[in-house]
């Protein structure tokens, strides 16, 4: 199989969109490298493999949202996608495959992934404060600062998203109302809140759910299984 490897090449002035969606420089939107726009097809069917990954973290701008099916005993075994129901997101970016694309990344620097706890970027529930949990591969401990103060920003709104955020109304963090732990004993789906974030273009996924980012290595390795065995067939 062929390889591609993405490299910190992105120039400063320059908004990067995912696949065959081009970007916009200078108000004039760019059209798309096609050689480019094959290999990111090709890794999303599986028939290339992303053998090596440098993820350029940039200011957050492609998020994805979900909300967490409960209770999570019940989905011990489930891919990522089978754990989250994702909301849909409108925008064009969110579409042809870019969070299989982001997996790929994620699964290509797997070893290299941790939790991180950004105590800085919390919330507060019954007295509790919660702190929010980010799974990513920071090369630098100021890309892990610069990070944090990114999510300060979207949570504080100052700071805006291609589509909405959900992370900037703290009343929606509620996976412990007496509603919900009653909705969780059934097995029903929870009512709608945003308590997962997926950046798919800097491949880092966070939420304010300790318990559920804990196990959140074990849903991506089961997507990494699914997605291989489907493309070996």
């Amino acid at each position: 199989m062929g390889k591609i490897t993405f490299a910190k090449v992105v120039p400063a002035d320059r908004k990067v969109s995912y696949l065959n969606c081009g970007w916009v420089e200078r108000g004039i939107l760019v059209p798309p490298d096609p050689t480019r726009v094959r290999l990111e097809r090709q890794i999303v069917t599986g028939s290339t493999k992303v053998d090596h990954c440098i993820i350029d973290i940039r200011q957050p701008r492609l998020v994805q949202l979900g909300k967490i099916r409960r209770p999570l005993g019940m989905y011990t075994h489930a891919t990522l996608h089978q754990a989250i129901e994702m909301e849909y997101m409108g925008a064009a970016e969110f579409e042809w495959g870019a969070p299989a694309l982001s997996l790929r990344a994620i699964q290509a620097q797997f070893s290299l992934y941790e939790t991180y706890r950004f105590e800085q970027v919390k919330v507060q529930k019954d007295g509790k404060v919660f702190s929010c949990r980010v799974f990513a591969n920071f090369d630098t401990f100021e890309e892990r600062n610069q990070y944090e103060q990114w999510l300060l920003g979207i949570q504080a709104g100052t700071l805006r998203l291609q589509e909405k955020s959900g992370f900037d109304k703290p009343e929606k963090y509620d996976w412990s109302s007496p509603e919900e732990k009653q909705a969780a004993s059934r097995g029903d789906t929870m009512p709608v809140r945003t308590d997962f974030w997926w950046d798919i273009r800097n491949h880092i996924i966070f939420s304010f759910d300790k318990q559920f980012m804990g196990r959140l290595g074990n849903h991506l390795q089961n997507s990494f299984q699914f997605m291989d065995s489907a493309a070996a067939t």
